[in-house]
């Protein structure tokens, strides 16, 4: 099982990358720089963990997207893959069932993933999440499965090659400085 090396670490890192969506990603996409990155409030707490959005975003198309992110530190080596979490909390009691994943709960439009790259900055994807979900619970199997522990509790993800996501589930693909 891969462990996390630090929840927290992890956290304070996407908190600060986030800043750099918001300068050099989310501004290029959204309608009239208009965009609220969730922070942890009550009610903003509330829609990370029972709807997975992290950002909504004004639509150039009119209306807004819902984005749950996922920001990746520097491992010492270039991504080429997500990892989508089918379950979360192995932990749970047997009274308990083990919760569903992100892929299977989330109600944002979007997923993005940004990957820390050697130089500092972020190579992002950004993904249509229905289409990458319908995509994804057709093919599942055909990826390995891999546990992350995190301080907290153990989720199952799947690792899925980039280059092995049709491009209609894909929205944009970008370099956030």
């Amino acid at each position: 099982m891969a462990v996390a090396a630090d929840f927290r670490t992890d956290l304070a890192f996407a908190d600060e990358r986030r800043l750099r969506l918001e300068a050099n990603f989310y501004a290029k996409y959204c309608r009239d720089n208009r965009f609220v990155s969730l922070e942890r409030s009550d009610g903003s707490l509330y829609i990370q963990k029972h709807c997975h959005i992290d950002c909504v975003v004004a639509s150039r198309a009119g209306g807004s997207l819902t984005v749950e992110e996922k920001i990746v530190r520097w491992k010492g080596r270039a991504y080429t893959a997500i990892v989508v979490e089918t379950h979360s909390n192995l932990e749970r009691t047997s009274d308990e069932p083990i919760g569903d994943g992100w892929i299977k709960t989330s109600v944002a439009d979007c997923l993005l993933y940004a990957f820390e790259q050697e130089d500092g900055s972020l190579r992002v994807w950004l993904f249509d999440l229905p289409k990458l979900r319908g995509w994804f619970m057709q093919n599942f199997e055909r990826f390995a499965v891999t546990d992350k522990r995190n301080d907290f509790y153990t989720t199952r993800c799947r690792v899925v090659p980039l280059d092995q996501i049709p491009s209609d589930c894909v929205r944009a693909q970008d370099k956030a400085a």
